[in-house]
């Protein structure tokens, strides 16, 4: 074997070295691409299931603020009630059977009137984008 034989043996060698290095670099880092890859999407579903819990929970809490402004509505509907029904007794103007009664017919009435106007207002409030308090504030 001649020296330029030789030469071209050790620069073969070395080509090859270096392209198999620079293979076995790119299929690394492919596999570590795919890996971040994989990694992102589970970490995204894991993200849209969350986003989920947390609507899911803000939809509980707008229902439950709902109830505690029914509750709310209910108790001072009554408290004005029993007011006039006290007032309307202790004037003379009626007997304690008869406020008893307009106690009961006009709590009912404005119980009624108010979930009406509440879910008329809940409608519109869907078809724009309004709150409850800012469609019975005129907004």
């Amino acid at each position: 074997m001649t020296k330029s034989q030789v030469y071209q043996g050790v620069m073969l060698d070395l080509a090859m070295t270096i392209a198999t290095i620079g293979i076995g670099a790119w299929l690394g880092a492919a596999a570590q691409a795919a890996k971040a890859a994989g990694d992102a999407a589970n970490m995204f579903q894991k993200l849209l299931v969350l986003m989920d819990k947390l609507l899911q929970i803000s939809k509980l809490a707008k229902s439950f603020v709902g109830v505690l402004q029914t509750a709310i509505l209910t108790i001072s509907i009554s408290k004005f009630v029993n007011t006039l029904a006290q007032a309307c007794v202790m004037s003379g103007k009626c007997s304690e059977k008869t406020a008893t009664i307009m106690s009961i017919a006009v709590s009912t009435a404005l119980s009624l009137g108010a979930a009406g106007a509440e879910s008329g207002a809940s409608a519109a409030a869907s078809q724009t984008g309004a709150t409850f308090g800012s469609v019975a504030a005129g907004r």
